[in-house]
């Protein structure tokens, strides 16, 4: 019998699988690990905050929820913390604010699971998981081992990692070790972050600017509780200066920041809303009106008619800016599409 998932993920549209099966240890996973009949057609999801489910899964998906936070390491500067891949990331986003461990304050609010966070090397506000990240503890499906990755051996880079390219399915991820300071060390030079501090007539604190990042967050996307949503469905681009200047004559109201790494971001939100697609509406899918990065699904929509919505987003901006967007959230494979 077929194991309905539609709760099982945030975007919340109809997915079944074969077998669904969950591991809260490594003890669990090695039993889960034994039942598995093919490990290369399986799905292993935390809250299924950025992936685009199958409408049917022939294998198994399996639901990591290894808990726990440890201090590994303690001084009056830093403190080392490892944290089963299981816990909620907001959740300990406000354990380490309630501890007064700085350097996830710019993270707050992100959706989704410890252990899916350095697969998408998540971000906001200038910060990503990589300037925190220690190492990550990781099975070794291919070796049947267990390994300590350090960060350099993650491949971070831009919404990326190791985890989510050509080893996707060789690691999964148990637990990370994060060093976060113990006193103040604020970033907050986003723009819309520094805005709002202004607007507020607020010192950058990390209090402040943990209070900023979830207003922000909560006025501009929807609570996935309530809407099924992804968060934001698209990276936003890194272009050359050269090819922003030449955008620039053409498109003037382009919004964007200089890139750490180099080279100009621009936002995506922005290309869509330009494009046109704020607020669309199409056979139970949306665009947000605040923010049409946001795609939602409110009640009847389809896998299908999803991918044929991304398509036609992403063929618009391409005509229109010669940008092609990259879908952030992971789209499996669906048999009934082929």
């Amino acid at each position: 019998m077929a194991v309905c998932l539609r709760h099982r993920h945030t975007l919340r549209l109809p997915a079944q699988c074969k077998s669904f099966q969950v591991f809260s240890s490594l003890t669990s996973l090695l039993n889960v690990l034994d039942n598995v009949s093919d490990f290369d057609t399986c799905i292993l999801i935390g809250s299924g905050s950025n992936v685009v489910l199958p409408s049917y899964h022939p294998g198994e998906v399996i639901h990591n929820a290894i808990h726990g936070i440890t201090v590994e390491k303690d001084s009056q500067e830093q403190v080392e913390v490892r944290v089963g891949a299981g816990v909620v990331w907001h959740d300990l986003v406000c354990y380490c604010m309630q501890k007064r461990w700085y350097g996830l304050e710019n993270l707050a609010l992100i959706p989704g699971t410890v252990g899916a966070a350095p697969v998408q090397n998540i971000g906001a506000y200038g910060v990503e998981i990589a300037d925190v990240l220690l190492s990550c503890e990781v099975m070794d499906i291919q070796s049947n081992t267990i390994k300590t990755m350090r960060k350099e051996d993650c491949g971070f880079g831009y919404r990326s990692s190791i985890f989510k390219g050509f080893f996707a399915l060789r690691y999964i991820i148990l637990s990370v070790r994060l060093r976060l300071q113990k006193q103040p060390v604020c970033n907050f030079k986003y723009p819309r972050l520094s805005q709002w501090l202004v607007k507020k007539g607020l010192q950058p604190t990390p209090e402040h600017i943990f209070q900023a990042v979830m207003s922000i967050r909560r006025a501009r996307l929807p609570d996935w509780h309530r809407v099924g949503t992804v968060g934001s469905f698209f990276v936003n681009p890194v272009v050359s200066i050269e090819q922003f200047q030449s955008l620039s004559r053409w498109h003037a109201e382009l919004h964007y920041v200089e890139n750490s790494g180099g080279g100009i971001k621009l936002f995506a939100g922005r290309l869509l809303t330009l494009a046109g697609w704020r607020d669309f509406q199409d056979a139970g899918l949306s665009t947000s009106a605040k923010n049409p990065l946001v795609i939602e699904h409110k009640h009847s929509g389809s896998r299908k008619r999803l991918i044929a919505l991304i398509s036609a987003m992403r063929a618009s901006v391409q005509a229109l800016f010669s940008i092609r967007l990259v879908v952030e959230p992971v789209i499996f494979p669906d048999i009934y599409e082929h």
